[in-house]
């Protein structure tokens, strides 16, 4: 059994645009289960009934919790369950090929795998560098030898573990975007303060078995609003007290040094790999020395011009493809 754990907040829209399709694909698939961790202000009717109609779970809670608080309702829900389980965001897409995955984890008693993405989707109306998105969905294929030869230099020439730019570009495993033994998370929680950051700590800690490849068995999305969009905020526009989805781990035992920091997007990760590797639950465990690490911790010239060249590398070289809601779903059934 996989369980594929969705967390939301306040997007109602696309989160049943996701769960129609994913009901088309899945619509014979014992072996996947999706839970929706729903933490709107008003319970979605539709997505619950589609959930109830294929024997999903839709779980919403109205409260005003942390992103963490809300991965930690997915989390409960497979601790002490056999299978795996994978968070994906409500903008994002699973494939059958993710079944497969879980075969080959249990044949080779790995923990986790951590895929090199082989396609990005993005949605209408989402606006990147290459313009806007105006057919349902864009399909954006990475090259396979980018994606291989950045996973060999990764490996072989940048071998160190780079807080600053979270688990993907590191190729390490986290429970975001990733398929992961439920064994392996019977006493684990996800503390401060991005849960995907926070996950990768923890098992590079517990030195936690996986593997790499291309896959197509995870195809992260991109859409105008998504449920990564309720926690992200322009880069320094205010301090870890003034935003909620870092306040909330903040109390008055809490260093003032973590509190007025800079709400940036490396302060978080760094913070968050961090807590993870020592299982801090609250902020009031950081230490002055751990906050300290951050003016400490710099990132080559190198690996800057490095991950700039990949880049633009990346986007000089994908393939694309649009698709009307029905050809799409049929590309995700071909997993």
């Amino acid at each position: 059994m996989l369980y594929v754990l969705i967390p939301s907040k306040n997007n109602a829209e696309t989160l049943l645009t996701q769960i129609k399709i994913l009901s088309e694909v899945f619509s014979s698939e014992v072996n996947i289960k999706i839970i929706v961790l729903d933490n709107s202000l008003h319970i979605n009717h539709d997505v619950a009934s589609i959930c109830k109609a294929s024997d999903w779970i839709y779980d919403n809670d109205d409260r005003q919790i942390s992103v963490s608080a809300n991965f930690n309702r997915g989390i409960n829900y497979v601790k002490n369950k056999a299978g795996y389980s994978t968070f994906i965001g409500d903008d994002d897409f699973i494939t059958p090929a993710a079944l497969d995955i879980c075969t080959q984890l249990k044949a080779k008693n790995i923990d986790v795998f951590r895929p090199l993405f082989e396609n990005l989707v993005y949605w209408n109306g989402f606006k990147s560098r290459r313009g806007s998105v105006i057919c349902d969905f864009e399909v954006r294929k990475n090259n396979r030898l980018v994606q291989a030869t950045h996973a060999i230099i990764k490996k072989k020439i940048f071998k160190g573990i780079n807080k600053f730019d979270g688990p993907q570009f590191n190729i390490i495993p986290s429970f975001y975007h990733c398929i992961f033994s439920n064994s392996i998370v019977e006493d684990f929680d996800f503390g401060p303060f991005a849960p995907d950051s926070y996950s990768a700590g923890y098992l590079q800690q517990h030195k936690i078995s996986f593997y790499s490849e291309i896959s197509n068995a995870i195809i992260p999305g991109s859409a105008p609003r998504s449920a990564s969009a309720y926690t992200a905020i322009k880069d320094g526009h205010d301090s870890f007290a003034s935003h909620a989805h870092t306040n909330a781990y903040l109390d008055d035992e809490t260093l003032s040094e973590v509190a007025t920091l800079s709400y940036r997007s490396d302060y978080i990760w760094y913070l968050s790999f961090l807590a993870g590797e020592k299982q801090y639950l609250m902020a009031k465990q950081f230490t002055k020395s751990d906050v300290e690490g951050i003016s400490g911790y710099h990132v080559s010239n190198i690996l800057k011009k490095y991950k700039r060249m990949l880049s633009l590398i990346s986007a000089a070289t994908i393939t694309v493809k649009k698709h009307a809601k029905s050809g799409f779903t049929d590309f995700l059934k071909n997993g």
